[in-house]
């Protein structure tokens, strides 16, 4: 598990007509974030990992909460 804090700075100039967010060019809130994950080590330096993160946005980026799920192979670096 892993969490953290931080800005979300989108620009919506045209883009975003369906979303209730600020229609000004750019706009700026912190963020929370919380993610769990698993690494399936499949041989000493590879291995498959997992993760899904929850973002929660205040202020004028609040209606951008979001999920987010990414997986794929890394190499590790043992020494």
């Amino acid at each position: 598990m892993t969490g953290g804090i931080g800005f979300l700075v989108s620009d919506v100039s045209g883009k975003a007509s369906r979303l209730n967010i600020n229609r000004s060019n750019t706009s700026v809130g912190f963020i929370g974030r919380v993610a769990g994950g698993a690494d399936l080590f499949v041989h000493r330096n590879f291995s498959l990992y997992a993760e899904a993160a929850y973002i929660m946005p205040t202020g004028d980026v609040g209606d951008l909460y979001h999920v987010s799920v990414g997986w794929g192979l890394k190499y590790n670096f043992n020494y």
